[in-house]
């Protein structure tokens, strides 16, 4: 019989499924190859997780390799996304092309550290799972931090974000990683202040925000993105102008 588990996994994976139809049927996977290929990757795991989650010792190994491969291929998939925007800042100051690869480094770094010297508990694995752990949340803050500024620079007419289908990536994924840090931190102090009365809402808080993120991704790329006219000579160099004036005041 199936449990809890099994059965928001299978959640999971059929939204993924469905998102992963409407990548391929509507050639989307062109413009998005990361964000495509780590959707795919999701639903492979899942079912693997799925598969396995009545073998402890398999699983728990398992599920934390997934998820460091997972935070890399979310990196690439929010990179591809929000890349425009960046465009932006690269043009008019080329010493930010150095702060991407900054933050990556100083995530992966911390992740090392982390599971170099302060493993948790005692097992053949926790080196493994406490690197996995702070590079997830390394991750989970970044993408955060970037659904945060997608949100203010979205108002900005004219603002690469604002397009349809990179601002529901992100958002998606803001959306994502906010629960699950909610259920991280803010489930832990419960814990220690009223014990484990809170233990499912925060069990299940993370798993319930990814289906939200997911559902929010199925209805961006469902629904089609408005077609805009052709811009003019003009109405480019006036586009270029505002891009300019929108990352000076940034």
């Amino acid at each position: 019989m199936l449990n809890p588990d099994s059965l928001l996994l299978i959640v999971v994976a059929v939204v993924q499924l469905a998102i992963l139809v409407i990548l391929v049927r509507g050639k989307h996977y062109r413009h998005f190859p990361f964000f495509s290929v780590y959707t795919a990757y999701a639903i492979a795991v899942n079912g693997l997780l799925l598969w396995v989650i009545s073998y402890p010792r398999l699983y728990f190994p398992l599920y934390w390799i997934t998820e460091a491969v997972s935070g890399l291929l979310q990196l690439l998939a929010l990179q591809e996304a929000f890349k425009p925007s960046l465009e932006v800042y690269y043009k008019l100051y080329r010493w930010t092309r150095i702060v991407p690869l900054l933050i990556v480094a100083l995530i992966v770094g911390n992740a090392l550290w982390r599971g170099a010297y302060h493993p948790v508990g005692q097992g053949r694995f926790v080196h493994l799972a406490a690197g996995a752990y702070a590079f997830e949340v390394g991750v989970r803050v970044l993408e955060v931090g970037i659904f945060l500024l997608a949100l203010r620079m979205a108002q900005r007419k004219d603002h690469p974000i604002g397009q349809q289908h990179p601002f529901g990536i992100v958002i998606g994924f803001g959306v994502a990683a906010a629960t699950a840090l909610l259920a991280d931190f803010v489930g832990l102090k419960f814990a220690f202040k009223f014990g484990h009365i809170f233990d499912t809402i925060f069990r299940y808080l993370p798993v319930s925000g990814y289906i939200a993120a997911a559902v929010a991704w199925l209805i961006t790329f469902a629904t089609q993105e408005p077609r805009r006219p052709r811009a003019t000579a003009e109405e480019i160099q006036r586009r270029l102008d505002q891009q300019r004036n929108i990352a000076e005041k940034s």
